[in-house]
């Protein structure tokens, strides 16, 4: 995490997710990492930024099957294997950045009310390039 003030808060060792708070912007990351090969989808002949995106859709359509639910892709980058995401619920709304490092699928996520749009994404994508 950029900076020095992020404390873990939670996690779920079982499925790979953390969660970071920081202590003083109070905004919380969410963070998920797990082996590429331990997916159903996972397929060797895939690229890794095909991968990418088979998670990502995975995981789209999965919330994607409810009406009352909004998803959409925002931003792709081929080269750094990573696709930005926003998921529109109910209960709220979330930015989200899936990509592929040390062949673990990531995933990133943050409140969409933490940040505004272009600096959740700005602090997703620093994150993910460290």
């Amino acid at each position: 995490m950029p900076g020095k003030d992020w404390n873990l808060v939670g996690h779920y060792e079982t499925g790979g997710q953390y969660t970071f708070r920081n202590k003083q912007t109070k905004v919380a990351i969410s963070l998920s990492a797990r082996d590429k090969t331990k997916f159903d989808f996972y397929n060797d002949s895939l690229t890794n930024f095909e991968l990418v995106k088979t998670f990502y859709k995975w995981d789209a359509d999965y919330w994607g099957q409810n009406p009352n639910y909004k998803v959409n892709e925002i931003k792709s980058d081929t080269i750094k294997n990573y696709i930005i995401w926003y998921l529109k619920i109910p209960k709220g709304a979330n930015y989200s950045l899936y990509g592929l490092k040390s062949d673990h699928l990531v995933g990133l996520n943050i409140d969409a009310k933490a940040l505004p749009k272009n600096e959740a994404i700005e602090l997703l994508e620093t994150i993910y390039s460290n």
